[in-house]
């Protein structure tokens, strides 16, 4: 990464716009966790209900779309300049994530 790419800067608007997006999926699925909790539940994740209502949330208000514009939001800042690497800034910073796999395809 070259020496002028080490800051980022966001205006005041892109970071309220990403910060309203986060404080919605987090509060609400922190309240929807809650809800099944008092449920006396002991594992969230064995209960049908639980998983159902998530799954329903995360689709019913397009949270990966959410995060995607989060993404491009702050993306758009990096230089995509090529380095010697063949990569550009957000390239290397995203290089080394380890994502989920459909257990068995490991």
């Amino acid at each position: 990464m070259r020496s002028e790419n080490e800051e980022i800067f966001l205006s005041k608007k892109d970071v309220g716009a990403i910060l309203r997006e986060l404080e919605f999926i987090l509060v609400s699925l922190g309240r929807l966790n809650r809800h099944y909790e008092r449920e006396l539940i002991a594992d969230l994740a064995e209960c049908e209900g639980y998983c159902a209502a998530v799954t329903k949330f995360v689709d019913a208000e397009r949270v990966t779309d959410r995060l995607a514009k989060m993404r491009m939001i702050i993306s758009s800042k990096f230089d995509d300049t090529l380095g010697d690497d063949d990569m550009d800034d957000l390239e290397r910073v995203l290089d080394k994530i380890e994502f989920w796999e459909r257990p068995g395809d490991v």
